[in-house]
């Protein structure tokens, strides 16, 4: 496990960032997940934004980080996308984080970096975990060529009319799908695309 005197060996400190997006990466379960340069970012940046503190205090208070948090999702309001922008062209950094993971990969930000696009400002990724790699390194199918379709359609009938329109794709097909409803999921799986191979990824790098 990562520990607070190791990162401390590390030189762990807050450096100043170029006034941008800084899109930072966190663990998808195990807080070893992290990387140092993720954790200098955390304590750089001037303003972080996170798509729930709740969850993100957690990761916070692991590494003994204290620190303000602000709330940002894609269903937030214009204001909060113009107060990130605005304080960006003031010179300030400003960190994105999710719950778990890459940001925008099916989590808040799409709508944020198209504004930020929009106003030629800078976009910085620090990459980490991401679970549909990880699940897809660890499927034993190709990893040349393969479509991330994000979060299964909850419906039956709309997730009928998906696997319809991609069942003749020959590259791995990506999903997220809750552990309620994943049977359902096989079922129609089944139904619609029979010879297809399935491999099921879940708490990739949890421990227990």
């Amino acid at each position: 496990m990562l520990s607070f005197k190791f990162i401390q060996d590390k030189n762990l400190e807050s450096k100043p960032l170029s006034p941008a997006l800084h899109i930072i990466s966190t663990p998808i379960g195990n807080m070893d997940d992290i990387s140092l340069r993720a954790l200098n970012a955390i304590i750089s940046v001037d303003f972080l934004y996170t798509e729930d503190p709740r969850v993100s205090l957690k990761l916070l208070n692991h590494f003994n980080i204290k620190r303000s948090l602000r709330t940002y999702n894609d269903q937030a309001n214009d204001k909060v996308r113009t107060e990130i922008i605005n304080l960006i062209k003031s010179g300030k950094s400003i960190g994105l984080i999710s719950d778990a993971g890459t940001p925008l990969i099916s989590d808040p930000g799409y709508k944020l970096t198209k504004d930020i696009e929009f106003n030629n400002l800078d976009i910085f990724a620090l990459p980490g975990a991401c679970s549909p790699i990880a699940a897809l390194t660890c499927s034993s199918m190709p990893t040349d060529n393969f479509s991330f379709l994000g979060f299964a359609p909850r419906k039956t009938a709309q997730l009928e009319s998906l696997f319809e329109k991609v069942k003749h794709i020959q590259t791995p097909l990506i999903f997220f799908e809750s552990a309620n409803r994943i049977n359902n999921f096989l079922e129609v799986a089944a139904h619609k695309m029979p010879n297809q191979e399935i491999f099921i990824a879940r708490e990739l790098s949890k421990k227990f």
